[in-house]
């Protein structure tokens, strides 16, 4: 699998959803990534499975 890692906002902007939401998320600890400095870098691809697990979760509610 291909790793690819993108700031906050171009992650927003990639996955057309709000930078606040996934600002959220990492201060909760899932988003997968690293920080340097003051800015998080997110694994695109990881964190597109966990919002698809978190789809599934939600629909089988």
């Amino acid at each position: 699998m291909d790793k690819r890692y993108l700031t906050i906002r171009q992650t927003a902007r990639e996955l057309q959803i709000p930078e606040k939401y996934i600002r959220g998320e990492e201060k909760a600890g899932r988003v997968p990534g690293f920080k340097s400095g003051s800015r998080v870098y997110v694994d695109v691809t990881a964190f597109k499975d966990v919002l698809s697990r978190a789809n599934l979760r939600a629909n089988a509610q």
